[in-house]
């Protein structure tokens, strides 16, 4: 049973492939011809072997251009007549292996070998080539199917990262938007609480008693105002205007203290608000990562938006980064991020700076 359906299975109609099959058919006759040819004339001298190699090369010629058209037309036929596509593939094998036996029949000359000329080797030829007609197909028909199927799975494997990717990005925002909603509200309601507290528990302190506690009052205000509320802008930033160019401000000075950063933002054309967040993320990761890594005295910051590609450039004249640094959860972040928009980006020296160069098409 398993015999008879691998051969049902090899027998079956499979996509024509005329150059692929001629080609390889046409090889094996003239190899086969050439060694009995070659063979009967060194018996018969070195002036027959010479007189044969003319027409074994005009017999792999034939084979070859009539072969092709055979499969070729069967093709053709097969397109137009899709619901016979069996019947006409079946036809074209035959019809292939028939015009093989007729172009070595019109050639055979006294030359060749006798046998040739008798029925019984016309049909073996005609079952060999047959034969070499499904096999091939099949062969070739199998061989793309896995082909296919490969290619299939590695874009549904793609599709699913993609997915992946995007659960992750929502994940993170999430998490960072709870985080700082949680710094905006609680956080900052606890301290004025705090504060409040304090000044009510040092009314009945001596004056000394009471400045030390208004300095920590004062402290306390001040992480609140600035330190939390900017901590809350780094985890959720603001990104409901037009553009992007007040989000990174904000974002720069975060790092004044340890470096200067130049802003250039050259946008001609209207983003999302995920594509100003994901522009965000990439530069936030680029700056911390030139901070630990690079100490770097100047950053510069150019951003455009424009002929439907939102390129990014982040240089600084830090230290080059070590041949031996593996990537972190800073290049991820920044590979995830570009790559949810099938965009590219690399980290390059460019003379005696190093640049993170990223872009990503506007369109999706």
């Amino acid at each position: 049973m398993k015999i008879l359906k691998n051969l049902r299975f090899a027998f079956s109609p499979w996509p024509f492939k005329p150059v692929a099959v001629t080609t390889v058919t046409t090889a094996f006759l003239f190899m086969v011809v050439s060694a009995v040819v070659v063979s009967l004339s060194e018996q018969s001298g070195v002036g027959a072997r010479g007189q044969n190699a003319p027409w074994i090369f005009a017999m792999a010629a034939l084979c070859f251009g009539f072969g092709y058209s055979v499969i070729y037309l069967g093709d053709l036929i097969s397109k137009k007549l899709k619901k016979m596509y069996a019947l006409v593939y079946h036809l074209t094998a035959i019809a292939f292996s028939a015009i093989t036996v007729l172009v070595r029949e019109i050639l055979t000359s006294d030359t060749t070998p006798d046998y040739w000329q008798e029925p019984i080797s016309k049909i073996r030829l005609f079952v060999v080539v047959i034969f070499l007609f499904y096999f091939l197909h099949a062969s070739f028909g199998i061989s793309n199917s896995r082909i296919a199927e490969e290619a299939k799975q590695a874009k549904e494997a793609k599709a699913a990262l993609e997915v992946q990717r995007g659960r992750l990005i929502d994940s993170q925002e999430q998490t960072r938007k709870e985080i700082a909603d949680f710094l905006h509200d609680r956080l900052q309601s606890d301290l004025v609480v705090l504060g409040i507290q304090i000044n009510r528990a040092t009314e009945s302190m001596p004056v000394e008693s009471k400045e030390v506690a208004n300095a920590f009052v004062e402290e306390i205000e001040r992480i609140r105002q600035i330190d939390v509320r900017e901590a809350s802008r780094a985890l959720a930033p603001e990104l409901d205007g037009p553009g992007i160019a007040p989000a990174l401000n904000d974002l720069s000075r975060q790092y004044l203290s340890v470096f200067d950063v130049k802003i250039q933002v050259d946008q001609k054309e209207k983003i999302t608000k995920q594509q100003r967040l994901a522009i965000y993320r990439i530069v936030e990761q680029a700056l911390l990562n030139a901070a630990k890594h690079g100490s770097p005295r100047n950053i510069e910051i150019v951003v455009k938006i424009e002929d439907d590609m939102i390129r990014i450039w982040v240089t600084n004249d830090g230290r080059e980064l070590a041949q031996q640094l593996v990537a972190g959860a800073g290049f991820a972040i920044i590979d995830t991020w570009v790559s949810q928009y099938r965009g590219q980006w690399t980290v390059k020296k460019v003379d005696t700076n190093t640049t993170l160069w990223a872009e990503f098409p506007i369109a999706q």
